[in-house]
């Protein structure tokens, strides 16, 4: 088995209360492994704080639009987990009590979490439509954030 492939995807959305900004959604033949997240706010600076989770998903949900994840190398084939991206019509379908990951943040702040090293990613299993969210769960305000995902399929 050769190295794995690097994949990237990115969404802009305006956070709020359980409102997800990304997803990672899986395929049945691969469990992607998410190993690095970047969030940042596009808005006027001001001092407004926002707490993110990722969490595990069952189902996808609908989202305005899904982002076609870039290969990193260019000789890799085309990603085979989906990215979902900005505005959901319907939130995800998140397993309670499935947080991996919790990040409070200031709007001012660009906050960005990388793997301790293989084996610490944050996988996926091998089961359609489950994945992995970036959902902003409170906030002070509800300024434009950008948020990104590089995984390994």
């Amino acid at each position: 088995m050769g190295a794995p492939r690097k994949y990237f995807g990115y969404a802009s959305a305006v956070v709020g209360t359980n409102l997800t900004m990304i997803t990672m959604i899986s395929a049945a033949t691969i469990r992607p492994s998410l190993y690095e997240i970047i969030i940042g706010s596009v808005a006027t600076p001001a001092d407004q704080a926002t707490r993110f989770r990722v969490l595990r998903c069952t189902a996808a949900g609908t989202s305005a639009a899904n982002f076609t994840p870039q290969a990193l190398d260019p000789a890799d084939p085309a990603s085979l987990a989906v990215c979902g991206q900005s505005v959901f019509s319907v939130e995800p379908t998140y397993t309670a009590n499935s947080d991996v990951l919790q990040i409070s943040m200031n709007q001012r702040a660009t906050y960005k979490w990388t793997a301790a090293g293989p084996g610490y990613e944050l996988t996926a299993p091998a089961t359609a439509a489950n994945g992995l969210g970036l959902r902003s769960i409170s906030g002070t305000g509800t300024a434009a954030h950008e948020s990104s995902f590089t995984w390994l399929e």
